[in-house]
């Protein structure tokens, strides 16, 4: 398998997984050829982007063989081109959901 295909491959699992971490039901390929500003459709936590950040970082270490420096910079990239809006009003309601619940 040619390097580009494993990329390819790469960044499809890698936003697959944005999607199961972020609790939102879809795929790259749902997505791949929409032109319409889906990304605003769809949200995460802060706490769930850092969770996707370091799961990524671990899957570029190991799938592809890149140092941690170099896995931790295409994760940033990842995320600033692919990565959902961050919305931290989810976490805040949740807070105060587990407050109103102790």
């Amino acid at each position: 398998m040619k390097y580009l295909d494993k990329i390819k491959i790469a960044i499809k699992d890698i936003i697959n997984q944005m999607f199961i971490i972020s609790g939102n039901d879809c795929t790259y390929d749902q997505i791949e050829n929409r032109t319409d500003f889906w990304f605003n459709q769809m949200t995460m936590t802060n706490e769930q982007f850092e969770k996707w950040q370091k799961w990524g970082t671990n899957y570029l270490i190991k799938k592809l063989k890149f140092k941690k420096k170099l896995a931790e910079q295409e994760m940033g990239m990842i995320g600033l081109r692919h990565g959902l809006k961050i919305d931290n009003k989810i976490e805040e309601r949740q807070q105060k959901i587990n407050e109103l619940l102790k």
